[in-house]
Formats: structure tokens, C-alpha cells, sequence
């Protein structure tokens, strides 16, 4: 490995535990606070601790014009795509 990407790599890892220190500081704010119309949730499953991911890659396996959804051991900040119910 060069010294380029060894620098790189430095500071992909240092992105990565910055993300996941956001994280955990935005779930500590947010905390008992009630959920409203258009707030974006992540939703971890506490026994596995793993959060709940909506492919808009692949088909689900039922219905092939919805998104597959599973689970996660990371979570991420993209929020796409914005689901609106009415």
C-alpha cells in the first residue's frame, strides 16, 4: 500500500467514526421527543442492533414495483427516498 493510500484510508476510518459519533449524538437528542409528520426516523431493532434499510436498488420479492427492505448493522445519513402518506 502507498503512502497515498494509506492517507486515504486515514481518513475514510476518520469519516466513518465521525458519522457514527453523529449518529449516536443525534439519537441522544432526539430521545422521548415525540415523532412528527416529516421528521426522518432510523429504526434499530434493540436486540440485534441492527437498523431497519429500504433498498431503492433492488424489487421486493412480493410486490416488484416496492423496494426491498431489511436490516442493517450500520445505519446511514442518506435519507432517500422521502416516503409522504396521505
Amino acid at each position: 500500500m502507498s503512502a497515498d493510500e494509506a492517507s486515504e484510508l486515514k481518513l475514510l476510518e476518520a469519516a466513518v467514526e465521525a458519522e457514527k459519533q453523529d449518529n449516536i449524538t443525534e439519537q441522544e437528542r432526539m430521545r422521548q421527543k415525540p415523532v412528527t409528520y416529516g421528521l426522518v426516523v432510523q429504526l434499530l431493532h434493540n436486540m440485534t442492533n441492527m437498523f431497519l434499510h429500504v433498498s431503492t436498488e433492488d424489487a421486493a420479492y412480493v410486490d416488484v414495483q416496492g423496494m426491498r427492505i431489511g436490516v442493517r448493522s450500520n445505519s446511514s445519513k442518506r435519507t432517500c427516498p422521502f416516503f409522504f402518506f396521505r
